[in-house]
């Protein structure tokens, strides 16, 4: 799966990640959890976490061997 994103974007929020990676925003949360991806930004009201270029590359490796676990 090929992803194409922007070199100067940084951070991504929760519906980018899902978007991009083409799972449900609560997969892209539980793995967040678990595997401690993201942060909170001081400044997120919502709570919405955002993700580096790398949290985004590690979910998309980790979420395809999700699928073949369940």
């Amino acid at each position: 799966m090929a992803m194409q994103i922007k070199a100067k974007q940084d951070v991504f929020l929760e519906e980018e990640v899902a978007r991009l990676v083409s799972i449900p925003i609560e997969k892209v949360r539980s793995l967040a959890q678990t595997r401690r991806l993201g942060s909170l930004p001081s400044d997120s009201a919502g709570g919405e976490r955002v993700y580096s270029a790398s949290d985004l590359a590690i979910i998309s490796f980790l979420y395809p061997r999700c699928r073949e676990s369940t």
